[in-house]
C-alpha cells in the first residue's frame, strides 16, 4: 500500500537526521579569554510576567559588562513592561541595558524591532533572543570561544522549554517533546550540511554580513521568519560559515504555553513560514513530514476499520509494524535531543504524545494556510 511507502520514506529521512545529529560534535569552552563584544537584541510586547526572570539571567551573565550591550525594543506594550525594565536598570545601576521604541516599517513587528536595534548597535556581533527566555550564565563565554575557534558568520544554538513539576499536564509534555523533535531535526540538518531551521531566540550573527545580505529585505511582509529567512541568506552568502553551537552550557530556556489555543497559534505562525522557503531540501523535508503524518493518520483509520471486519484482520500486523517503526525512530531522535538539554521527565508521556502527534501536526498544517492567527494580541493572515 502506498501509505507504507510514505511512512518508510519518512523513517528514512528521520534516520538521516539522527546520523546528522551525531555528526555535530558537542562544544565545551576551555578558554577564559573574552574576545568578542556583543549587541544583544530583545524585542518585547506585553511581557511583564516574563521580564523579571529574563533580567535576572542577564544580570548573572558571566561576561564583561563593557563587552555587552542589551537593546530591549518595546513593540507597543500596553502593560507595565517598560516601567519594570526601567526600574530594574535604575535599581541596579545598569548602564549597558537600553530601552528602544520599535520603528514600524513593514508587516513584521519583530523584524522591525531587530532592524531598529541593529541601526543603533555598536558591536560587531548581534545576538537575538526573546523576552520570555532565560539565559545561561556561561552562554556568552561559550559563544565567544566558539566564534574564535570556528570563525563563523552565523551561529545557531539550542532552545529548550523549562520542565516544570506539573508532570500531569499533557500540553506541557506535548510541547516539550515537540520542541525537542524540532531541536533534533535542526541539529541533524546542520550535521548533514543542509541547515533548514534556526531559532531567533538563540541566534548570533555578524552585523556586517547582515547588511551585506540586505537583512530582512524580500521577506519582511511575513510576520515571522526573522530566523529562517535570514539563515537562508547567510547560507547563500557562505554556507561553510554558518555553524551550530551544540553545547549544554549554552541552552537558552523558554516557557511553555498555558493553553492549546496559544500553542496552536504559535505553531500556525511557524508553519506559515513554509511558503517562503527557498531551499529545495527544506521543501522536500516539509512534504515528506506532511505525507508521513498523513499516512500515519490514514493507517489509524485502516487499523480501526480492520478491527471491525474479519476479512481485514490480515492487514493489522503490517499496519502496526510500520507505525511502531515510525514511533521508534521519532523517539530515538527526541531522546537524543533530550540528552543534550537534560530534559527527561516528559519522555514518559512519549507513547501518548506519539499517538496524537500526527493528528495535531496535520491539523496545524491545514489551519496555517487556511486561517489567520493571533500573536501578541495582533491578528495575522497566512
Amino acid at each position: 500500500m502506498i501509505i507504507f511507502g510514505f511512512i518508510l520514506v519518512y523513517v528514512f529521512l528521520i534516520s538521516l537526521f539522527i546520523v546528522g545529529y551525531n555528526r555535530v560534535q558537542p562544544f565545551t569552552s576551555k578558554s577564559s579569554d573574552r574576545i568578542q563584544s556583543f549587541s544583544m537584541i530583545i524585542p518585547f510586547r506585553n511581557e511583564e510576567a516574563h521580564l523579571p526572570a529574563l533580567l535576572l539571567s542577564i544580570h548573572h551573565l558571566d561576561y564583561p559588562v563593557s563587552q555587552v550591550e542589551i537593546l530591549m525594543v518595546n513593540d507597543d506594550s500596553s502593560d507595565g513592561s517598560v516601567q519594570l525594565i526601567q526600574n530594574y536598570i535604575n535599581k541596579n545601576q545598569l548602564s549597558h541595558i537600553h530601552i528602544l521604541e520599535n520603528t514600524r516599517q513593514s508587516g513584521s513587528p519583530k523584524k522591525d524591532a531587530i532592524k531598529t536595534a541593529i541601526s543603533v548597535s555598536k558591536f560587531s556581533w548581534v545576538i537575538t533572543t526573546d523576552a520570555d527566555c532565560t539565559l545561561p550564565s556561561k552562554w556568552l563565554g561559550v559563544l565567544d570561544s566558539f566564534i574564535e575557534k570556528m570563525r563563523p558568520n552565523m551561529v545557531a544554538g539550542p532552545l529548550a522549554l523549562v520542565e516544570t513539576t506539573n508532570t500531569s499536564s499533557f500540553l506541557h509534555a506535548f510541547e516539550i517533546l515537540d520542541v525537542h523533535s524540532l531541536l533534533g531535526v535542526t541539529i541533524g540538518a546542520f550535521g548533514l550540511g543542509s541547515p533548514i531551521m534556526a531559532n531567533g531566540a538563540h541566534l548570533a550573527y555578524r552585523k556586517d554580513v547582515f547588511f551585506n545580505v540586505k537583512g530582512f529585505d524580500g521577506n519582511d511582509y511575513m510576520a515571522s521568519g526573522d530566523d529562517l529567512f535570514l539563515l537562508e541568506k547567510f547560507l547563500a552568502y557562505d554556507a561553510k560559515a554558518v555553524r551550530y553551537l551544540k553545547s549544554k552550557e549554552a541552552i537558552v530556556l523558554t516557557t511553555s504555553h498555558k493553553s492549546w489555543t496559544d500553542f496552536i497559534n504559535q505553531r500556525k505562525r511557524w508553519a506559515a513560514k513554509a511558503s517562503g522557503f527557498k531551499s529545495n531540501f527544506a521543501k522536500a523535508v516539509g512534504v515528506v513530514v506532511v505525507l508521513g503524518n498523513l499516512s500515519t493518520v490514514i493507517a489509524y483509520g485502516q487499523l480501526l476499520y480492520a478491527s471491525f471486519f474479519e476479512n481485514q484482520l490480515k492487514h493489522i500486523p503490517l499496519l502496526l509494524v510500520v507505525i511502531i517503526i515510525k514511533y521508534f525512530i521519532d523517539g530515538l531522535l527526541i531522546f537524543r535531543a533530550q540528552r543534550l538539554t537534560g530534559s527527561k521527565k516528559s519522555f514518559i508521556w512519549y507513547p501518548l504524545v506519539a499517538l496524537c502527534y500526527p493528528i495535531v501536526t496535520l491539523m496545524i498544517s491545514v489551519l496555517a494556510f487556511t486561517t489567520s492567527y493571533t500573536w501578541k494580541d495582533r491578528r495575522f493572515t497566512h
